[in-house]
């Protein structure tokens, strides 16, 4: 996954004239050319927060609820803990 430095260094050589085509931030980054596309599409659309936007993709759905999960956690951190291990 891309970090939020690398599209920022991007900018940066963009901005600065250091590097002025896809191909030449592809190649320093070590990316494929059309991930700079993305990002630069990304950034013309929503600015630099858009362009430093994560998505998550969606999952399956948990097995267990956040709430459940929750107790069992502070469960977990009692001194006591369970019967079932000692």
């Amino acid at each position: 996954m891309a970090s939020s430095k690398e599209r920022l260094q991007m900018l940066y050589w963009l901005k600065s004239g250091q590097l002025k085509t896809r191909g030449a931030i592809a190649n320093r980054l070590g990316r494929d050319e059309s991930t700079i596309t993305r990002w630069l599409r990304k950034y013309k659309d929503g600015g630099y927060r858009g362009l430093l936007e994560v998505k998550k993709a969606p999952g399956e759905v948990p097995l267990m609820s956040i709430s459940n999960l929750d107790r069992l956690k502070q469960r977990l951190q009692e001194p006591s803990g369970f019967q079932s291990y000692g």
